[in-house]
């Protein structure tokens, strides 16, 4: 696999999973459908930065479990177990409001968007599975800077996309709560554990 393949695949991994409603994204929307564009741009570009230490972290996690077959399918059954229970989760949880008006902020956007990002470090055993499944032989720097750097713009070009479309979904009203997104996620990501299972089998 190619630098450029391996970056594009991680960008476009990373923009998918980052389509969820997280405490970033949900930052950056509520910034930018109150017309704060500049304030959910740099949620947006804080948000979007720790994924890069925490995928190079997963670059070596991915590499020593690579060198032992029986960790490496026992990694990506737990990664698909975590999958299956996020994608039910998002499925059954009760619809959520979003307030707008009574929405406060008393930290920096660019401060919040890194803070907020940087308390995940399930990031690792994200990109850890996705590493594993792409099955890498050779974790070089620049193996490792692709895949890192993928991540990072993948989680900022849809952070990107989310302050472009926020204000147009939310102030037409078209959304009450954030159920639907909740719902349509939840089945991508069922979607997603079913297709690693199937990849694991042959």
């Amino acid at each position: 696999m190619s630098y450029l393949t391996l970056f594009l695949l991680s960008l476009l991994i990373s923009f998918v999973g980052s389509l969820q409603l997280g405490p970033v994204n949900s930052e950056v929307l509520r910034f930018s459908i109150r017309g704060k564009h500049r304030a959910a741009l740099l949620t947006g570009l804080g948000g979007s930065i720790p994924e890069f230490p925490y995928a190079w972290l997963a670059t070596y996690l991915a590499d020593g479990i690579g060198q032992y077959e029986h960790l490496r399918l026992l990694f990506t059954l737990i990664f698909v177990g975590i999958l299956i229970i996020m994608g039910i989760r998002m499925l059954v949880k009760n619809p959520v409001d979003f307030p707008i008006e009574t929405y406060q902020v008393k930290r920096k956007a660019f401060m919040g968007g890194f803070i907020l990002a940087a308390a995940n470090p399930q990031l690792i055993f994200f990109w850890s599975g996705i590493l594993v499944w792409l099955d890498i032989h050779e974790y070089t720097t620049i193996t490792r800077l692709s895949a890192s750097l993928g991540a990072s713009v993948g989680a900022l070009l849809l952070q990107l996309v989310v302050v472009q479309i926020g204000s147009k979904i939310y102030r037409r009203n078209k959304l009450k709560n954030l159920n639907t997104i909740d719902n349509v996620m939840g089945s991508l990501m069922l979607l997603l554990a079913a297709w690693f299972l199937y990849r694991l089998l042959l």
